[in-house]
């Protein structure tokens, strides 16, 4: 029995370290993405009354009021980038928060999204020049949400 459970908890180490290694790699590999290029435009949402929401209560905290809230951004300025960073902080009662982008003339599309634990921020680099993102922040009614920022660097 004990050395099921010692099977068990060597395991989950493994698992944890391996998972801490790719999770690094992913890092390392958006920040030497981003050191040799050049910055075309930077901007920071930290209000995000200046993005739509739909189903979602903003009355003191902000809460979904349908299992499809989204918070859709304002356009983004095109820039012809080759490169669109985004970092997105946020928590919520949700387990799973989906992001979209689009860029000039598409629709949103799974293809074009990412989904992460809302308890981790979203780091991505995306392929090209985007112009609206688009958060799915919970899957049911009654969640509560914070974003504390959203970052897009868009490089040439």
């Amino acid at each position: 029995m004990m050395r099921k459970i010692g099977l068990v908890l060597a395991t989950i180490s493994l698992l944890m370290v391996m998972g801490g290694l790719l999770l690094n790699r992913d890092k390392e590999e958006l920040r030497w993405r981003q050191s040799g290029v050049a910055e075309l435009t930077h901007v920071v949402y930290t209000d995000m009354n200046e993005w739509e929401a739909s189903g979602i209560e903003k009355d003191g905290e902000w809460k979904s009021t349908s299992n499809d809230p989204i918070l859709l951004s304002p356009l983004l300025a095109v820039a012809d980038a080759k490169q669109t960073y985004l970092h997105i902080e946020m928590v919520t009662g949700s387990d799973r928060v989906q992001v979209f982008w689009r860029g000039q003339n598409e629709g949103f599309a799974e293809e074009r999204s990412k989904v992460f634990n809302s308890h981790s921020a979203l780091e991505i680099m995306i392929d090209g020049d985007v112009e609206q993102i688009r958060i799915d922040p919970a899957e049911q009614p009654g969640v509560i949400l914070t974003v504390h920022q959203v970052d897009v660097k868009k490089y040439k």
